[in-house]
C-alpha cells in the first residue's frame, strides 16, 4: 500500500535513519577492526567473538565462534585433515589440464572426475574425447577464460577451482577448494 507523507514526515524519519546507519556502520566497523588484529596476531579461535547487537534496545551480546568441523581424508594414502577455512594451493605456474590433473592425482592419491571453475564445468572424466582432448592440451588459465567465457582480469593471483574426486574403490572423496596460482 502507498502511503503519503508530508515532506516535513519524509525529513523527520530520514533524519532518524540516517544516524542510526552511521552509527552502526561505526561500530561493526570497529568490531571488525578488533577481531583483524587478532588474525593478525595469529590467535587462537577461542579468542575471536561474534557479535550481536540491537542499538534500538540497547543489546550487546558477543560469543566465542565455533571452530569449523574437521573433515577426515586421505592425502597421498596417510590420513588428512581439512576443515571448510582450508584450501589446497597449487603453485605450479600455468600448466596445461593435463599436467594439472597429473600432479594433482600423483600428490595427492585420488581421482579427479570433475573440476570445474565457477560455474564452469573444465573437464569431466565423463566428456566425450572430441571435447576433452583438445581442453587437455590447454593452459589452465586460457581454459578458464575459454569455457566460462569472460576473460581473466589483469593480475589475477589465482583462480579458485572446485573438484570433485574419487578413491581407488570409486568412493567420492571431499576435498576443500583450490586455489590454483597463475
Amino acid at each position: 500500500a502507498d502511503v503519503e507523507v508530508s515532506l516535513f514526515e519524509a525529513k523527520l524519519i530520514a533524519g532518524k535513519i540516517i544516524p542510526a546507519i552511521a552509527t552502526t556502520t561505526a561500530l561493526v566497523t570497529g568490531l571488525i577492526c578488533i577481531e583483524l588484529y587478532k588474525v593478525i596476531q595469529d590467535r587462537p579461535v577461542s579468542d575471536f567473538r561474534s557479535a550481536f547487537i540491537n542499538l534500538a534496545l540497547p543489546l550487546f551480546t558477543f560469543t566465542e565462534p565455533v571452530e569449523p568441523k574437521k573433515n577426515k581424508a586421505i592425502k597421498a594414502g596417510k590420513p588428512w585433515e581439512w576443515t571448510l577455512w582450508d584450501a589446497i594451493n597449487i603453485k605450479t605456474g600455468d600448466i596445461t589440464l593435463k599436467e594439472f590433473i597429473s600432479g594433482f592425482e600423483t600428490e595427492y592419491g585420488v581421482e579427479i572426475s570433475v573440476i570445474s571453475y565457477g560455474a564452469s564445468m573444465l573437464y569431466a572424466s565423463f566428456q566425450s574425447m572430441k571435447k576433452r582432448k583438445p581442453r587437455l592440451a590447454m593452459k589452465m588459465s586460457e581454459l578458464c577464460a575459454k569455457v566460462s567465457k569472460t576473460e581473466i582480469a589483469p593480475g589475477t593471483k589465482y583462480l579458485p577451482l572446485e573438484v570433485a574426486l574419487e578413491d581407488e574403490e570409486g568412493n567420492d572423496v571431499d576435498y576443500p577448494s583450490i586455489k590454483f596460482f597463475l
